[in-house]
């Protein structure tokens, strides 16, 4: 079962949930209550990864450093 993300549409505020593989930066969000298209980018990029690294915890890879 893929993991998803609940995320609100910014004009009708319902709900929609998203595979997590989905939300990169650049994907197309539509709404399938109003129809809304919208571009994953910018500061909603950076509030859905926050989000989700809430969510899902940290990742390892992210906060390595090489030896």
């Amino acid at each position: 079962m893929k993991k998803t993300f609940p995320f609100s549409c910014p004009v009708c505020a319902r709900i929609t949930e998203y595979p997590l593989s989905d939300l990169v930066e650049g994907a197309r969000l539509n709404c399938s209550f109003c129809k809304c298209s919208i571009r994953l980018h910018g500061h909603m990029l950076a509030y859905v990864q926050k989000e989700i690294e809430k969510a899902t915890g940290p990742n390892p890879a992210a906060g390595a450093e090489a030896d």
